[in-house]
């Protein structure tokens, strides 16, 4: 039973290289490129053939897709995989984001376990650890959503805003402007 939670290699998001986090990021983010120029074509092929209705259910399930549910699904299925892509430690102590503290350095955890994950049974070898590991995952998970909660709130906030400010132009020049 060996690399639980806590156990060597389990590093938190903030004790992970920055390296390391934007290697997962630019993967995610390539595939949801991919997704979205499959997604394209398909709607470019919608229109050839006259599909309106087909089309604009398309581009809802697109924008569904693309803003939460996409990369917070990636995160979900590949987390095990990418936990279990093993580093040198030497190269795992490069460019943090935050200073390595005394608890950090011996392998300390926190002993928290959350329900998503699976008892672990993998571990590194010795001298290796975790590129990001299943903790650090769940926590760029939790921060991915709420960018992408507050994305959705600014632009709306945005969009409310700007219909506001058209509201308030008297009719007089509203007309003149077109």
């Amino acid at each position: 039973m060996g690399g639980g939670e806590g156990g060597e290699g389990a590093r938190a998001l903030d004790q992970t290289p920055t390296w390391a986090v934007v290697a997962v990021c630019a993967v995610i983010v390539a595939v949801s490129i991919l997704l979205e120029g499959i997604l394209h074509h398909l709607g470019q092929w919608f229109s050839k053939r006259k599909k309106k209705a087909l089309f604009d259910a398309l581009e809802k399930v697109k924008s569904e897709l693309m803003t939460l549910g996409f990369i917070s699904l990636l995160l979900t299925v590949t987390a095990r995989y990418i936990s279990r892509i093993c580093i040198p430690a030497g190269a795992a102590d490069t460019m943090l984001p935050c200073k390595l503290s005394r608890s950090s350095e011996h392998g300390e955890g926190h002993g928290r376990r959350h329900l998503s994950e699976e008892p672990a049974y993998f571990s590194c070898p010795k001298g290796m650890v975790s590129l990001v590991s299943t903790d650090g995952l769940h926590q760029l998970h939790i921060f991915v959503f709420f960018l992408a909660v507050f994305h959705v709130t600014f632009s709306a906030i945005t969009m409310s805003l700007g219909r506001a400010k058209v509201r308030s132009i008297p009719r007089a020049t509203y007309k003149c402007l077109f």
